[in-house]
């Protein structure tokens, strides 16, 4: 019998990391908010990413597209200032 106060997601994930070291523990049912859960379901559970994972996952995701335009419209400035360094380079040599 296991308790895990607060948080119980951290909790049944570290259980669930130790019992696939350990053949001797595995789940048989639980009781989380209310609900009876088997063996099978338990593992389920702890396989899935915590609130913090998907949280970091749904901010990258918003923030990705943002970062492409960016660098998309920093890229065609550099190429263009690129070019108009290297016509300038030529301009000078052909002048001496």
């Amino acid at each position: 019998m296991v308790g895990l106060d607060g948080d119980w997601s951290e909790g049944l994930k570290a259980y669930y990391e130790h019992a696939k070291k350990d053949e001797t523990l595995s789940f048989k049912f639980g009781y989380i908010d209310q609900n009876v859960y088997q063996g099978a379901e338990l593992e389920k559970i702890a396989k899935l990413p915590s609130k913090a994972e998907l949280m970091a996952k749904v901010i990258g995701g918003l923030k990705t597209p943002m970062i492409k335009t960016v660098f998309a419209m920093k890229f065609n400035m550099q190429r263009l200032v690129t070019v108009m360094t290297a016509k300038a380079a030529q301009g000078e040599q052909a002048s001496a």
